[in-house]
């Protein structure tokens, strides 16, 4: 019986010293130096990365920038395109005349030298 109140009484006394908040700042700063060294650890390429992307905004404006410019040179050069194709157009549609008009004053010019050769000679 008297190990039990001996027991007793030591876990009285630990009780009466055990310090929550003590205990409590103790475990804090442990964690917050596991989690300084983690982000230390990752704070080095997080940074890297962000010089390389900071570095590759103004690229890509640039490259934007030129894409566009380059839509709107293609844009102009197919309204060219597209303009001489109904100039084209429009010079077949005036060479088909033409040529039937050629080929009618060759009939007729070759009905009047067919005449003339048929004609008495005198």
């Amino acid at each position: 019986m008297q190990t039990i109140i001996e027991g007793m009484a030591e876990l009285k006394a630990a009780r009466n010293a055990f310090d929550a908040d003590a205990l409590l700042a103790r475990e804090t700063e442990i964690f917050a130096s596991i989690v300084s060294d983690r982000y230390e650890m990752i704070r080095g390429p997080v940074f890297e990365i962000r010089e390389k992307l900071d570095a590759l905004i103004p690229r890509v404006a640039e490259i934007e920038k030129r894409l566009e410019s380059g839509v709107e040179r293609f844009e102009r050069i197919e309204a060219t395109v597209s303009a001489l194709r109904s100039e084209l157009e429009a010079m077949k549609e005036r060479m088909t005349g033409l040529e039937a008009e050629l080929d009618r004053y060759r009939k007729k010019e070759g009905s009047s030298v067919t005449a003339e050769s048929a004609a008495p000679t005198g």
